[in-house]
């Protein structure tokens, strides 16, 4: 679904867990045991600074786990000041605003901060409602994100009408075969089958396997994944032998 954008931004670490790469240092680094290099050496084009000092790099950590968690919060923490920054630069309904806001509300949602997300989703698809239009791309993927939170905190009910408005939306906006549009399928197919309702996300299932098929190939990872998907689907509704076939074509495919 989800695709990355096209810059990348610097990860914020605390000071003892990166270390200076420069030149010199890494002749004294690389005749340490292997057992104290815990991490690969960063380019000099990791970011605007280390093209104007040529310095670099190196993260390291005996936990993966605590850099992770650690790099997190700090990136966190960096987007809530850039959000303050462009409210008092460009205002809070400034489209720029929102979007920093809707990355803000990504992160808390990928660290699993459900609660604190939310809020930021729902002013930013307000934001977008009112700046660009109930039918703008912005408007559209905001509701898919937002749907996609109230999903994962298992308030089915309240995100069915959002997915369905995104799915409808991206439909008459961007046509049945965009890829925003094969996103609102299967976020809106995973919803109706967290509510029981077989048939209808069967229906949708079925439509988001050819889609990957059309557009990637029968043996891509992403269709062999539907194809398992749409197997087990089928199976609980007791359609074994439908299931089969398709459990038949997921398998082959990992040969």
């Amino acid at each position: 679904g989800a695709e990355f954008a096209s810059h990348c931004l610097p990860i914020l670490v605390a000071q003892d867990m990166a270390t200076d790469m420069s030149e010199g240092f890494v002749d004294r680094i690389s005749k340490a045991p292997k057992s104290a290099l815990s991490a690969e050496r960063v380019g000099a084009r990791v970011d605007e600074l280390a093209q104007r000092t040529g310095l670099s790099w190196a993260i390291h950590s005996e936990e993966k786990e605590v850099l992770v968690k650690r790099a997190a919060t700090n990136t966190v923490q960096r987007f809530r000041r850039i959000v303050e920054a462009c409210e008092a630069e460009s205002g809070a309904h400034h489209p720029d605003t929102l979007d920093t806001i809707s990355y803000l509300a990504y992160l808390l949602d990928a660290k699993g901060a459900h609660a604190e997300a939310e809020p930021l989703y729902r002013r930013v698809l307000e934001g977008y409602r009112r700046a660009l239009g109930e039918h703008h791309t912005d408007t559209l993927r905001s509701m898919n994100n937002l749907a996609a939170l109230l999903q994962a905190q298992g308030k089915f009910e309240e995100a069915e009408p959002l997915a369905r408005a995104a799915l409808q939306g991206s439909e008459s906006t961007l046509g049945p075969d965009s890829t925003d549009t094969a996103t609102s399928v299967n976020n809106l197919a995973y919803l109706l089958k967290s509510l029981g309702r077989w048939e209808e996300a069967e229906a949708l299932f079925r439509r988001m396997l050819q889609w990957r098929e059309a557009t990637y190939g029968a043996q891509h990872p992403d269709t062999l994944a539907s194809a398992g998907v749409l197997a087990i689907l089928l199976e609980t509704q007791g359609k074994l032998c439908s299931a089969e076939l398709f459990y038949r074509r997921a398998l082959a495919g990992f040969e």
